[in-house]
């Protein structure tokens, strides 16, 4: 998987795993969508895809789990209502770890797809195939003994104050979020954040502790998948050696 894919992935779980806590109840949840939809879009297009924006929800939102169910909910009693650097610090544990290696491994599915030429309108498989193939592969996957989650976790522990730096930048764009968030709104804070060189910082951190992730991992994954969608029967990856790496 090229470079910028892969900055690309790590760029969205980062803020995908932030999303629990905005201090806005119900927003929290539609930013996330937005985000995974952007995340989507974006690797989609990297692969030269044009995909409908109906393709695109269907791809970027499964069922949903409440992995970070109760995360800040007990500290956010206000819209707008600021998150203290040290409270964000403590909050940010296994359980936004566990929402990151959800996402991460979720992108780097798609991505697959998309590459192996899998995913319509380039493969054979609707959207809605596609989607129900990566759920059905995380479900066989223990996300929780993952080395991708370690390796998150060792990321953003050596980037805590990197990421209290990003959590302070995005909570100074609040008031943009209104009940209803736009697309372009969710776009244009992570354009500005990014602009500013902290997302890269552990960005870097993050690529960095996933070099120590097993390929077998990766190559388990593409099996996986590919069995999923009857792919190994016809051969198109027979050659597993050569999965995108992390």
């Amino acid at each position: 998987m090229p470079t910028d894919h892969q900055s690309l992935l790590l760029t969205h779980t980062t803020f995908v795993a932030l999303t629990p806590l905005i201090p806005l109840p119900f927003v929290d949840d539609m930013v996330q969508g937005r985000l995974e939809r952007r995340m989507v879009r974006l690797l989609a297009e990297a692969h030269g895809l044009r995909i409908w924006e109906e393709e695109i929800k269907i791809l970027a939102h499964g069922p949903r789990k409440s992995v970070v169910a109760g995360i800040a909910k007990g500290v956010v009693l206000a819209p707008f209502k600021k998150i203290l650097r040290k409270v964000f610090i403590v909050l940010t544990g296994k359980k936004m770890v566990d929402l990151a290696t959800q996402t991460y491994h979720v992108g780097w599915l798609l991505d697959l797809a998309f590459a192996r030429g899998w995913c319509s309108p380039a493969g054979p498989h609707h959207a809605r195939e596609i989607r129900a193939a990566i759920e059905r592969v995380l479900a066989q996957v223990p996300l929780a003994t993952s080395p991708v989650t370690r390796a998150l976790e060792a990321g953003y522990d050596s980037s805590r104050e990197a990421l209290g730096d990003l959590f302070e930048m995005v909570q100074a764009q609040m008031g943009v979020l209104r009940r209803e968030p736009r697309d372009d709104q969710v776009d244009g804070i992570v354009d500005d954040v990014e602009r500013h060189g902290v997302m890269g910082k552990i960005v870097e951190q993050l690529r960095h502790a996933l070099v120590d992730v097993p390929e077998e991992h990766f190559v388990d994954l593409e099996r996986r998948l590919a069995g999923e969608l009857g792919e190994l029967e016809d051969g198109v990856a027979a050659d597993l050696s050569e999965a995108p790496p992390p």
